[in-house]
């Protein structure tokens, strides 16, 4: 089986005191025909409720490696699941990758990056 989660997310410096995370829940979205999910999955747009807490526990574990940013807001506007293919898992890897992924320094080595997708 395929694993599958599509996370849009955005980072923006904002004047707050910490770090806010918003996850748009949305499981009603209609079918997205153009991911890169198995053929055997049917790929809705949106992201259930079921979720969520996955992908703030990927926040946590990456800010636990990483640190947390100061004054920021970490929004995940945009998602699309599949129906066999997701999982609270998945959706927490797929967090916890992104926000790693946000957090590198300018300039950060490509050996860097890809080491973030072989941790475990």
């Amino acid at each position: 089986m395929a694993r599958y989660a599509l996370l849009g997310v955005e980072l923006a410096e904002l004047d707050l005191d910490g770090l806010e995370v918003v996850v748009a829940v949305n499981a009603l979205g209609g079918p997205y025909f153009s991911s890169l999910a198995s053929k055997v999955d049917e790929v809705r747009l949106g992201m259930p409720e079921e979720y969520v807490e996955a992908v703030m526990r990927g926040v946590q574990r990456a800010g636990d490696v990483v640190g947390l940013p100061m004054h920021a807001s970490l929004q995940f506007r945009w998602a699309a699941h599949g129906m066999v293919g997701s999982s609270r898992e998945t959706f927490e890897l797929a967090s916890k990758l992104v926000f790693q992924l946000l957090t590198l320094p300018k300039g950060e080595a490509e050996r860097e990056i890809v080491a973030l997708f072989e941790q475990p």
